[in-house]
């Protein structure tokens, strides 16, 4: 039994995981900073939809990929918002990224 889940796991690439860990690990931290009302939440959530996307982009997962472009879309619309309805608690360098923008 082991051997068999062990050749499951070596059978995926390491990219593969690599994109799957980096989505996991920033939608998770995204959650996080949202709860606590921190805007890095939705920067960390377009990390998480672009590493999603790749990842489902190649391995031909279509529908899941229409999810992250639409989750990115809301992080791009929650970013907004946020910098219009609360700027006074935006970190120095997205006052900066979005003087830009």
């Amino acid at each position: 039994m082991l051997d068999g889940m062990k050749d499951a796991l070596l059978a995926v690439p390491a990219w593969n995981w690599s994109l799957q860990g980096l989505g996991v690990i920033t939608g998770y931290a995204g959650a996080e900073f949202n709860a606590r009302m921190r805007i890095e939440g939705f920067f960390l959530w377009l990390v998480s939809n672009i590493a999603l996307g790749v990842l489902h982009a190649f391995t031909g997962l279509w529908l899941l990929l229409v999810l992250d472009v639409l989750f990115f879309r809301v992080s791009l619309v929650g970013i907004r918002h946020w910098a219009r309805e609360r700027p006074e608690t935006l970190p120095s360098w997205a006052r900066t990224l979005l003087r830009q923008a």
